[in-house]
């Protein structure tokens, strides 16, 4: 059975669609739910039901990437038990203090920024998911990408 999917945000709220009748009527089920806001929706499919997806949550020293692996099983009715997640730190900063110019920047604040990406997701042959997200630290000179594998169980 082909399905067509469709992953959003609403506030606190992360929401997947799936429709098997090629778009003409779609089930929606909630992927996430808590008190942090959710951005960012990122959504791969693959076989009959293999999912993975990606979001940001929460803002400012709270911001964190989250990843989820999701075998939805297409003969069932359209429901999703509990999705587990993984949440990790990543790589992009932005200075907090810009219009202080320091030549020190090792005590520079600084706070996570998704710097407007998405954290981009890929299926490896093993089985497993990974992410890649990018790498922009002015203050450190660090700039280039993060390349994470997981097994989401």
């Amino acid at each position: 059975m082909n399905a067509l999917y469709s992953l959003w945000s609403e506030g606190t709220s992360l929401r997947l669609a799936r429709s098997s009748d090629r778009g003409a009527s779609w089930t929606t089920v909630p992927v996430a739910r808590g008190g942090d806001t959710l951005y960012f929706p990122y959504l791969i499919a693959r076989g009959n039901g293999e999912l993975g997806m990606s979001w940001f949550s929460g803002l400012r020293t709270r911001v964190r990437a989250n990843v989820a692996h999701v075998r939805f099983d297409e003969r069932l009715a359209d429901t999703l038990g509990a999705v587990p997640a993984h949440s990790y730190d990543f790589a992009s900063f932005r200075r907090v203090d810009a219009g202080n110019i320091q030549r020190d920047t090792t005590n520079v604040t600084r706070e996570r920024d998704t710097a407007g990406e998405y954290a981009a997701l890929l299926f490896l042959r093993d089985g497993r998911l990974a992410t890649v997200t990018t790498i922009q630290d002015s203050a450190r000179q660090r700039y280039g990408f993060t390349f994470r594998p997981y097994r989401i169980e």
